[in-house]
């Protein structure tokens, strides 16, 4: 009777937790086109941890040199050989610290945003999903990022400020719809700040 009462209750905590119950409550839209994310950013990722891989290669190599340079000197070493197991640990660390970004390499390719006339909601993720939800009269500051590649290829990310959160769109292409929904959300903006004044 117990177990089966406690299967019931889980069932009822299952059922009430559904992904696409909660889902419902940011209310992404059907209607409204997200803007246009652009993929160029799994480029630029693999990019940055590549040259942190070549950087640390070489970093190794150039001080292994140098301690088999000094360790071949009679003055600076009593052993005639340099233990490199020391250097292995010093950049193995930083080296499988900066892998670590691999997992965001294609976050690009999960991300999108819709703006609403009431709101933006940006969703991330594949496995593991997030929900970013600003209003847009609560908006009060906004930022563009822009990175060296992001120059290049034509895309930005684009940071809104509110009192108590804020909400970030990464990768946005510089696209006419794009450009026409965030120049209505900072004509917004400005009309709430000078509405804040008076």
């Amino acid at each position: 009777m117990k177990i089966t009462q406690g299967t019931m209750k889980l069932d009822k905590m299952l059922n009430k937790n559904k992904q696409n119950n909660i889902d419902k409550l940011f209310k992404i839209p059907t209607s409204t086109e997200p803007l246009t994310i652009s993929n160029w950013p799994i480029l630029e990722n693999f990019l940055r941890i590549g040259f942190r891989i070549v950087l640390f290669c070489g970093l190794f190599w150039f001080f292994n040199k140098i301690g088999e340079l000094l360790a071949s000197q009679e003055w600076f070493f009593t052993e005639s050989n340099f233990d490199t197991s020391f250097l292995y640990s010093v950049f193995l660390l930083p080296l499988l610290y900066s892998l670590r970004d691999v997992v965001h390499c294609f976050d690009s390719c999960w991300t999108k945003a819709y703006i609403e006339k009431d709101c933006i909601v940006v969703k991330r993720g594949f496995t593991y999903t997030a929900y970013d939800k600003l209003y847009i009269k609560d908006i009060n500051n906004v930022e563009l990022h822009r990175s060296l590649l992001g120059k290049v290829c034509g895309y930005s990310d684009i940071t809104l400020f509110a009192l108590g959160g804020l909400v970030s769109i990464p990768f946005v292409k510089d696209a006419e719809q794009n450009f026409k929904a965030i120049e209505s959300v900072i004509k917004q903006v400005s009309k709430n700040q000078k509405q804040n004044i008076k």
